[in-house]
């Protein structure tokens, strides 16, 4: 069976080596995006590695002897039961659920382990027992009548016989890299850039998800390298005690093991003076250089001091298209045949020409949003007022589309600078960006092909509604609904489900838009909708 990674192109034969995979590829990233469970039909996640383990133990361990891990080379172990017919291979844990079931019926049970004579026919002092006396791996041998170890001629080709490396998740992954080459390391020089690679995910972490400023980033930096160098006596004393054990009593020696530590510490070598990740500066040039990122843009508006930041939207649909993850979900697309569970079963969408093609199409959704960074309500009232416009993609399943890292920002400029020069003014560069996305498209290199999408929806409040979309952002004026012809002297005389009120059209809203451009009369829209 292959066992491939949900975040790149990487596949394995067996189980431990993808999660080692995720551990030194994708473990940096645990915060922001969990880690997935490694089968294929699993949909959990986790934030960190031993919280996965504990599902593979729990919730996947019985797969071994169910052919889910088949292909292994090592000899299956057959637990034979000593109070019944029960001899299959099967993982520690399933013998010990046939055990327990013994217990239920109140029949007394032998301690399975080595060198114990313990036996109870009460299931909470058994287990109180196997967790109190047996906790270490020492201590948990099986007698050599209960584990058998069955011939490479009788056993089963189709039946899994990796029970260690199920055991694996339940230890350290740390004490089997002593024993176990890494498969998908093939050369030391591979390793030390992916670990470079990883310190230098650490730092940036620090600075976007954790909030902490260059400065203090820097100061943690400067403190952990004198706290290893201040460290260097303690190590000296102890591989001096380890040679003297052994019979060498040569200090050069013990200042050569020294030199090699001290050469081969990653966070000393890659922070030292003149590195890759010593100053600011060096890791912000590092991060452009290895991480995908997009730059975002500064336009002045006109000839004004005002300014807005826009963040290239084609350059991050290639970014996250390129992922395979990504990519993937968004080519799992159902319409319902009876009732309303996406936009896809919309009238809008389906109405659409420009998705009423075979081909995949991107389907973006903006948000829009004003928000203050200041005390609303002291002297800095809307002084400091924000406008932030983000994109989302729609094309993603719901439950990964409401991931607050699943929202990209396009725009974010002063909420008066759209109040001075307009939505137009403003949404220049992103517009440009979405003429080229429904002309030309954008190129997908994981799928080989250019491809093309458009906005389906604008999502705001009632004001950035009505701001955005050019009708009247005061609610006590004739017309105040977007929806219908309304006026507001009869909201309260008339229900809306009677039906009575007119409901705009596409075509009574641009014939109105003409209205207020030519006349100036603003009692339906007050400007066009960019």
């Amino acid at each position: 069976m292959h066992w491939k990674c949900k975040y790149c192109l990487f596949s394995s034969e067996k189980r431990a080596q993808l999660f080692k995979h995720y551990r030194l590829k994708h473990g940096s990233y645990a915060r922001t995006t969990p880690i997935p469970c490694l089968h294929t039909d699993c949909l959990c996640s986790f934030k960190s590695f031993n919280a996965l383990k504990v599902h593979l133990t729990r919730n996947h361990s019985h797969e071994v002897h169910d052919g889910q891990m088949s292909g292994a080379d090592e000899i299956p172990v057959i637990f034979h039961c000593p109070l019944c017919n029960f001899e299959e291979p099967c993982t520690e844990l399933t013998f010990f659920s046939h055990l327990r079931q013994h217990l239920k019926n109140k029949e007394t049970v032998k301690c399975p382990y080595e060198n114990c004579i313990f036996e109870s026919n009460v299931y909470s002092i058994f287990n109180a027992h196997k967790s109190k006396e047996h906790r270490l791996p020492s201590q948990k041998r099986l007698k050599p009548d209960i584990a058998l170890r069955s011939t490479p001629q009788d056993s089963d080709p189709d039946v899994s016989q990796d029970v260690q490396e199920v055991e694996d998740f339940s230890s350290d992954p740390t004490d089997q890299d002593k024993n176990e080459e890494e498969a998908q390391i093939e050369n030391l020089d591979h390793l030390q850039h992916q670990l470079e690679h990883n310190l230098a995910s650490l730092f940036l972490k620090l600075q976007t998800v954790l909030h902490l400023s260059d400065m203090a980033v820097q100061e943690v930096i400067q403190q952990l390298n004198q706290l290893v160098l201040l460290s260097e006596p303690i190590l000296h004393n102890a591989i001096q005690q380890i040679l003297n054990q052994h019979g060498v009593s040569d200090n050069s020696v013990v200042r050569k093991i020294m030199n090699a530590v001290k050469e081969n510490n990653l966070f000393l070598k890659m922070t030292d003076a003149g590195q890759s990740l010593s100053t600011a500066s060096k890791r912000a040039s590092y991060f452009q250089r290895e991480f995908p990122m997009v730059v975002p843009v500064e336009y002045k508006l006109e000839k004004d001091l005002q300014s807005l930041s826009y963040v290239p939207i084609l350059k991050m649909l290639q970014k996250l298209l390129n992922r395979a993850d990504v990519l993937d979900k968004i080519l799992i697309h159902k319409c319902t045949v009876d009732g309303f569970n996406t936009y896809r079963d919309g009238t809008h969408y389906r109405g659409n020409d420009f998705f009423k093609t075979e081909t995949l199409r991107i389907v973006l959704g903006l948000y829009i949003d004003e928000f203050e960074i200041a005390n609303p309500l002291g002297t800095s009232k809307k002084k400091h007022k924000l406008c932030g416009i983000y994109w989302v993609l729609a094309n993603l399943p719901s439950k990964h589309r409401s991931c607050l890292h699943s929202i990209q920002l396009a725009i974010l400029c002063r909420a008066s600078a759209i109040k001075q020069h307009g939505y137009a003014a403003v949404l220049h560069p992103l517009l440009q960006d979405l003429v080229t996305l429904e002309k030309h498209g954008v190129y997908v290199e994981q799928s080989g092909e250019c491809l093309k999408g458009t906005v389906l929806y604008v999502s705001a409040d009632n004001l950035g509604a009505h701001s955005f979309a050019g009708f009247q952002e005061s609610f006590t004026v004739e017309h105040p609904c977007r929806f219908c012809m309304v006026k507001r002297s009869d909201i309260q005389q008339r229900e809306v489900r009677s039906g009575a009120f007119e409901c705009r059209t596409s075509q009574d809203h641009d014939s109105l838009c003409r209205i207020t451009t030519n006349n100036g009369d603003e009692d339906y829209t007050k400007d066009n909708c960019p």
